[in-house]
């Protein structure tokens, strides 16, 4: 354990050494500004009279879309710290080095994986409660879970973490990222194909999109952040308004995982990590 350790300390110094931390910040930081100066023109402007019930269920929406953006974020940094972790060790001779010593690959590869999990979890919860600060000045509204919010999007970079690892096992850094980047988007489509499916009753598209959530479940995860940001009186709205309503919507979402769905990701992504171990196992180095 005390090697595992070590190693994702050495990777988080590493990773905070590398310039993209700190642009990564920088641009986290634009985007705290731009939305601060958005969010007070809107309120300015487009809710001026309207009552409190709108400007809680508008400000939830954009939220929501803004964090959206944040995802997308964690998935490039994700992949671009990832996918180099164990290819690019290889490919330098660093991982001949280290392991040469008294060291399991299994504790290799495990300490890079809680190093960059920690880093991600700090990310998320730094940047997050940032925006909810934001956006609790300049509107006065609170997303209802803000722990589970940064709860799912954890998991939901850990998913993209765990599968960027293994894939780091087998191929070079970018064709390693291009993989994952498209397992990504494909969960997303698989959400929104749910979504289309259940609004137009098209059992097809609910059957693959529900397999796409269980291959990847990231897209799984943010329906949970996403949950997390609703008001409840909007979600209550939604379920009144039935299969046609706004509970269709790619960006709403009306119940949050199921236990059973959680249970499975973290299945998953132990299932992951134990593939990475065999893979980097048999790998020649």
């Amino acid at each position: 354990m005390n090697k595992i350790l070590l190693f994702a300390r050495l990777t988080i110094r590493e990773s905070i050494r590398k310039k993209v931390v700190w642009v990564l910040g920088g641009l986290t930081v634009l985007v705290l500004i731009l939305s601060a100066i958005g969010l007070n023109r809107l309120v300015e402007i487009g809710m001026a009279g309207a009552s409190e019930g709108d400007i809680r269920a508008s400000t939830a929406f954009i939220l929501i879309l803004i964090m959206f953006a944040y995802s997308f974020v964690l998935a490039l940094s994700a992949v671009f710290f990832t996918v180099p972790a164990i290819a690019g060790e290889i490919e330098t001779g660093t991982a001949l080095a280290v392991l040469t010593r008294p060291v399991s690959r299994a504790q290799f590869l495990l300490g890079k994986w809680l190093g960059l999990v920690v880093l991600a979890a700090a990310y998320v919860t730094i940047a997050s409660l940032a925006e909810f600060a934001i956006v609790r000045l300049t509107t006065g509204y609170g997303p209802p879970h803000p722990i589970s919010f940064i709860g799912y999007m954890v998991a939901e970079t850990v998913v993209i973490l765990s599968l960027a690892l293994l894939i780091s096992t087998r191929m070079a850094p970018i064709a390693g990222g291009v993989i994952v980047l498209g397992g990504f988007m494909l969960a997303w489509m698989g959400g929104v194909a749910i979504s289309l499916g259940r609004q137009f009753n098209v059992d097809a598209l609910v059957t693959g999109g529900t397999v796409t959530r269980l291959l990847i479940p990231t897209d799984g995860m943010w329906k949970g952040a996403v949950y997390s940001l609703e008001p409840q009186a909007v979600i209550a709205m939604a379920r009144a308004q039935g299969a046609d309503g706004i509970g269709n919507f790619p960006f709403f979402s009306l119940t949050p995982p199921s236990l059973a769905y959680v249970a499975w990701t973290v299945a998953w992504v132990a299932g992951i990590l134990a593939l990475a171990i065999w893979s980097f196992r048999r790998r020649e180095i």
